[in-house]
């Protein structure tokens, strides 16, 4: 549909697959003096395109957290995450029975949300359980200690502990306690 306005476009579909090496090999091949419009899908793409293209009107979707985009004046998005109240509002809605709500979280970020979570918390008759941990390897013990305190497990963005590496020890700990993780 594009192609039948009145101006001629021309684009260029860049796969990164998630390596950045790629990214920089791909994106330096584009013209940055002649592209007037970027498209980025992902945080990887997001992250090279500003980087790339600093002038050049970035959309940005299947990002994380605005963030992303902070100081880039040049780029707008659609976001993935959402606010905290929505969150814990349709987790009281789809487990109305689990009203303690168990969360690790190591980043400066995630600590803000979940005191926006422990805050709102009461208002939709939930119970946080938070726990802050340094590094991976503590996700085992912080898990165990979420088992008697826990109803549901509640990912939130901390790619420290919710990550490709981690999700087999979270969703086995899920499975073996019968607590439901959510996210």
């Amino acid at each position: 549909e594009l192609e039948q306005g009145a101006t001629p476009i021309e684009w260029e579909i860049v796969q990164l697959q998630g390596e950045p090496a790629r990214a920089a090999q791909l994106l330096t091949q584009a013209p940055a003096g002649q592209t007037t419009l970027v498209l980025a899908l992902g945080t990887l793409a997001t992250r090279e395109s500003l980087r790339r293209f600093p002038g050049t009107p970035v959309v940005a979707g299947m990002i994380l957290t605005p963030s992303e985009l902070d100081g880039a004046s040049n780029a707008t998005g659609v976001f993935l995450q959402f606010p905290v109240e929505i969150e814990l509002e349709w987790l009281a809605r789809l487990l109305p029975g689990q009203r303690r709500v168990g969360v690790l979280y190591h980043s400066a970020e995630a600590k803000s949300r979940v005191a926006q979570a422990e805050h709102f918390a009461a208002g939709v008759n939930l119970n946080v359980a938070a726990y802050q941990i340094d590094a991976p390897q503590e996700i085992p013990d912080a898990l165990e200690s979420l088992a008697n305190r826990a109803d549901v497990l509640w990912s939130i963005t901390d790619p420290m502990i919710y990550n490709p590496e981690t999700a087999k020890s979270l969703l086995v700990f899920s499975f073996r306690h019968q607590i439901p993780l959510v996210g």
